[in-house]
């Protein structure tokens, strides 16, 4: 130790976002180095198929740099994709750059440093397209890992960790209870779609929530009344998807689904957006008949197989699951942050 004191160095500076855009192109493939193989996928898709679409004005490329020079500057980035119509962002991901300046400051400073003025370049960015709340998934972090990871040092929350899971082929396994029944009608999903949801459908939705093992802290950032708005708008959001069941004419839950596109000609595959029962019906087997129903459902769309994703610590439900022949694909981290209208 030589006793020399840590620099002050000049606060990062924000990029402009053609710039940023220009340099998270050119270095996507290292600045997802550290994240697993399967997860920068599913970035890489994100990213390609959202400007293939067209729909490039989505993206909200945020970055900040120590210096002016460009290549000279240790720089940190983050990626969001910001729907039309929408007050969510899904953020993709977040990296650094760290040149040696030659200075005995730690690294890590730098790092916490450059989060720290990132995270406020994105929330601006985010602001001026009036999104309210900024959600992120990221390869599964451990708790003993959270304190010193990237989303909790930017101000993201835990929300949970996800499994998700897959059924292929479909079929089905037990006997459809005659007393069970899905409801569709515009009653649920209202046409155009400026419309809100059924306030009765919300409050069921609402209500299923109760002491609910998946993700409970989502309520501490989002209504049911956001959620089922951020649903609707998705991409794969089907119409036909939104169901309360109820058995002996008394609601008891709901089930949403949705449909994904494949490539290439193949069968779409159907996933169960979520999927609810009412707390005072809970224990009696209605989670596995409704789960039956999400099979029908998804055989009478022509899909090869069905997904769903669960909470990590809902092992009820997933018991139910792997008992029915769900196999894990995917575990990821959510991650929520309210982006303040200041």
């Amino acid at each position: 130790m030589n006793g020399a004191q840590p620099q002050d160095a000049a606060a990062p500076r924000p990029m402009p976002p053609a710039a940023a855009m220009q340099r998270i192109a050119t270095d996507l493939p290292r600045l997802l180095q550290d994240v697993s193989i399967q997860r920068s996928h599913i970035i890489a898709d994100q990213w390609m198929t959202t400007l293939r679409s067209g729909r490039s004005d989505q993206i909200v490329a945020a970055a900040v740099k120590e210096s002016e020079s460009t290549d000279q500057a240790s720089w940190a980035t983050a990626v969001a994709i910001a729907a039309d119509n929408s007050d969510v962002a899904n953020v993709l991901f977040a990296a650094e750059q760290i040149v040696d300046a030659g200075d005995a400051e730690i690294p890590a400073q730098r790092v916490h440093r450059l989060r720290r003025h990132l995270v406020t370049q994105m929330d601006r960015l985010l602001r001026r397209r009036s999104i309210a709340f900024a959600q992120w998934a990221t390869d599964a972090v451990d708790a003993e890992a959270r304190p010193r990871c990237r989303p909790v040092q930017m101000g993201f929350t835990p929300l949970g960790t996800l499994q998700y899971m897959a059924l292929q082929p479909l079929r089905i396994t037990i006997p459809e209870d005659p007393e069970i029944t899905r409801r569709i009608g515009r009653h649920v999903v209202p046409a155009p779609i400026e419309q809100p949801v059924d306030d009765d459908f919300r409050r069921v939705v609402e209500a299923t929530y109760t002491d609910s093992l998946d993700c409970p802290g989502f309520s501490n950032f989002r209504s049911a009344a956001q959620l089922l708005e951020s649903y609707r708008r998705s991409d794969s959001f089907c119409d036909s998807g939104w169901h309360l069941i109820t058995k002996s004419d008394a609601t008891v839950g709901v089930l949403l689904m949705s449909l994904h596109a494949s490539k290439d000609d193949k069968p779409p595959a159907a996933e169960v957006t979520y999927m609810g029962v009412l707390p005072e019906f809970r224990g009696g087997g209605l989670g596995a008949q409704i789960l039956e129903q999400a099979v029908t459902w998804a055989l009478d769309h022509q899909c090869d197989r069905l997904l769903l994703a669960v909470d990590t610590e809902n092992q009820p439900a997933g018991r139910i699951y792997r008992q029915r022949g769900f196999r894990p694909i995917l575990l990821e981290s959510i991650w929520g942050r309210k982006i303040e209208n200041r």
